[in-house]
C-alpha cells in the first residue's frame, strides 16, 4: 500500500507539471495575443504597401452547432500584417465523379421513385410538405419506371453481373453485362490558399519584427502538447481568418476567406545566396516566408447570392492595426 509520503510526492509531481504546462501556456498565449506589422509603413502612402493583408488569428471553441462542425470563438487574438503578395488565387472546386449503380439499387430506386416520388422527397426535404399523389398518378410513375422493362433480360443480365460470370464469358457470349454509371455530386471542396512573402529587412528592428511574425505562425499552427506518458493529447492550435485591405478599408475586389487552419509554414533564411547582416551575430537579410492554408468552412451557392462568400469577415476589428499605421506615422 503506497503511504503518505508516496502520496504527497505524486500529488507535489503532478503539481508541478500542470504548473509548468500553465507556465508554457502563457508564454504562448502572450505571443499569440500581439499585432505583428511588416513593414512599419504598412498601409500608409501609395504603392504595394497601401495593399495589405491581415490573418487574425481564432480559437476553436466547440462544434456541432446550428450548420457548423466547427465553432470559432468570437474574439480574435492577435494578427499578422503584411503586404498582399503577387498572384493571389481562388478556386471554387466541386466534386462530380462517376459512380456504378448496380441492378438491386435501380430496382430499390425504382420502387421508391414509384411510391412517393423524388420530387415528392425532394420537397418534403425543402421544408415544402409532402405530397404522394392519387393512385393514379403512382400507377403512371410505376409505368414509367417498369413499362419498358423486359424483365427476362433484365433478370438474366443481372445475375451474370453480380455473380462475376459476365465477365468470365463475355468472349464466349460475345457480350459484356456492366452495371450502370452514372455521374454523382459530392458536394463543395474545401479551398486551399498559399501565400509566398519575400521579407527583407532594412535594418536590426526590421529583423526583430520579422523574428517575431515567424514566432507567431509557427506557434499559432502548432498544437501545445499536454505532458502525458502513455498517449498523445494536445490543444488543438488557432486557426486564422484572413482578410485583404487596400489602406484603412477592406479591399471588397479579391475574395473573401473564411476561418482557415495553416497546414504548413515554410521559411527560407538568407535569400539566394545565404548572407547576413555584418555585426550582428548572423541576422539573414531575407526571409521567404509560405503559409498554406485550408478553408474550414464549405461554401454554398447562397454565399454568392449574397455577393460574397463570408459575409462576416469584415466584421474582424482592424483598429489594432490602423492604430500601430497611426502610431508609425
Amino acid at each position: 500500500m503506497i503511504g503518505d509520503p508516496q502520496v504527497d510526492a505524486l500529488q507535489r509531481r503532478e503539481k508541478a507539471i500542470l504548473a509548468q504546462q500553465e507556465k508554457a501556456r502563457s508564454t504562448h498565449t502572450q505571443i499569440l495575443s500581439r499585432g505583428h506589422q511588416f513593414p512599419a509603413h504598412l498601409g500608409m502612402g501609395e504603392g504595394d504597401l497601401l495593399n495589405w493583408m491581415k490573418f487574425q488569428a481564432f480559437e476553436i471553441s466547440g462544434g456541432f452547432t446550428d450548420t457548423k462542425m466547427v465553432q470559432f470563438s468570437n474574439t480574435g487574438l492577435g494578427f499578422a500584417a503584411l503586404p498582399i503578395p503577387a498572384g493571389v488565387q481562388a478556386s471554387y472546386d466541386q466534386s462530380w465523379n462517376q459512380t456504378e449503380v448496380g441492378q438491386f439499387k435501380q430496382l430499390a430506386v425504382r420502387g421508391v421513385e414509384t411510391l412517393a416520388g423524388g420530387r415528392n422527397i425532394a420537397n418534403f426535404l425543402r421544408g415544402a410538405g409532402f405530397e404522394g399523389g392519387s393512385s393514379e398518378s403512382m400507377a403512371a410513375r410505376g409505368a414509367q419506371q417498369f413499362g419498358g422493362m423486359s424483365f427476362g433480360q433484365e433478370g438474366t443480365a443481372a445475375v451474370l453481373q453480380s455473380t462475376g460470370v459476365a465477365e468470365t464469358m463475355q468472349f464466349t457470349m460475345g457480350m459484356r453485362a456492366l452495371d450502370q454509371v452514372m455521374m454523382s455530386y459530392g458536394g463543395p471542396a474545401f479551398r486551399s490558399f498559399n501565400f509566398s512573402f519575400a521579407l527583407k529587412p532594412l535594418n536590426q528592428e526590421d529583423s526583430i519584427v520579422i523574428d517575431d511574425i515567424l514566432q507567431f505562425f509557427k506557434i499559432a499552427a502548432a498544437p501545445f502538447k499536454l505532458q502525458t506518458q502513455m498517449t498523445r493529447l494536445y490543444d488543438l492550435p488557432n486557426v486564422f481568418k484572413i482578410s485583404f485591405h487596400n489602406g484603412n478599408d477592406e479591399n471588397t475586389w479579391l475574395p473573401k476567406i473564411g476561418h482557415c487552419a495553416l497546414t504548413n509554414v515554410g521559411v527560407t533564411y538568407g535569400g539566394d545566396k545565404f548572407t547576413t547582416f555584418d555585426k550582428t551575430r548572423g541576422m539573414p537579410v531575407q526571409t521567404d516566408l509560405t503559409l498554406q492554408f485550408k478553408e474550414m468552412e464549405l461554401i454554398d451557392r447562397t454565399h454568392f447570392i449574397r455577393g460574397d462568400e463570408f459575409a462576416d469577415v469584415g466584421s474582424v476589428a482592424t483598429s489594432e492595426v490602423e492604430g500601430e499605421m497611426d502610431a508609425a506615422s
